[in-house]
């Protein structure tokens, strides 16, 4: 059996899952969004007698505006500092000493990863 072989049988699996994963979510977006419609038609059925035809159409105009706002506003109240961003931050509180250690086991860890004895391999 080739690598190619081996890696297409051994990912089949995972592929069909995520793909049943995804025609799981792209349905239930679907449902949402028709639930989405059918509640908006409802409430403004229900806003008509009470508001007027105009006010009724305006007032949900004006929720999704809310909607919309808060959707581009709360993303940047909740905004992390990026990993590459924090590790230039830690790595700017470190002392030169530290700096060094950090290189020399970075360095230690490398070889060791590149001295370890391979395995002799089959080939079928």
């Amino acid at each position: 059996m080739s690598l190619s072989d081996y890696i297409g049988t051994s990912l089949d699996g995972p592929i069909s899952a995520v793909r049943r994963q995804a025609i799981a979510i792209a349905v239930a977006a679907a449902s949402a969004v028709c639930a989405v419609i059918f509640l908006l038609w409802a409430a403004l059925l229900a806003l008509e007698p009470l508001v007027g035809v105009i006010s009724a159409r305006l007032l949900i105009a004006f929720a999704f505006a809310m909607v919309t706002a808060a959707a581009m506003l709360l993303p940047r109240y909740f905004h992390t500092e990026s990993v590459i961003a924090r590790a230039r931050s830690e790595a700017e509180s470190l002392t030169r000493d530290e700096k060094l250690a950090m290189i020399f086991e970075a360095v230690l860890m490398g070889f060791a990863l590149s001295s370890r004895r391979k395995t002799p391999q089959k080939h079928d």
